[in-house]
């Protein structure tokens, strides 16, 4: 039997791209918006790659603190790679974030958490990764499998 669509105004796709959006809550759609406009900026070329990495160099020395927050919004250029990661924020950290009771602080401080230990793990094991955006998606989809350890992992809902 098919699912029935959600009603009219929930955030369906029948209602829209607007609709659905605003159906994100507030952080899951923050971080997405983040790594749309990081990408489309920098496709566009008003913004180099270079300008969002994480460089600590940069950071303490020339005080370019949005370098902590950009690493984890830039996902590369436009491709399926991207497409991809998009739907694993929009899928998982949807659903994480629901699971801390619709307390939007509490998803945050886990992502600043997470956010932190990752930049701590990447400097001290000498990687240096640039961009640990993937790194913080696929710690948000760990997290939510250790919520949910019987539920199967769809990529496409």
């Amino acid at each position: 039997m098919p699912m029935a669509p959600p009603p009219p105004g929930q955030g369906g796709p029948a209602d829209g791209p607007q609709a659905w959006y605003m159906s994100l809550p507030i952080i899951t759609r923050a971080w997405f918006t983040a790594c749309v406009a990081s990408t489309l900026l920098s496709a566009a070329g008003m913004v180099s790659p270079m300008t969002l990495m994480l460089s600590w160099p940069e950071i303490l020395w020339r005080f370019q603190i949005w370098r902590v927050f950009t690493c984890f919004a830039f996902l590369g250029k436009f491709g399926w790679p991207f497409v991809m990661n998009l739907i694993f924020v929009v899928q998982y950290a949807k659903i994480l974030e629901k699971d801390f009771n619709g307390v939007a602080a509490d998803f945050l401080w886990c992502l600043m958490l997470g956010g932190s230990a990752l930049c701590g793990i990447n400097h001290l094991s000498g990687m240096e990764l640039p961009f640990l955006t993937i790194p913080l998606i696929f710690m948000c989809i760990w997290i939510w499998s250790r919520k949910h350890p019987n539920a199967q992992m769809s990529v496409f809902g």
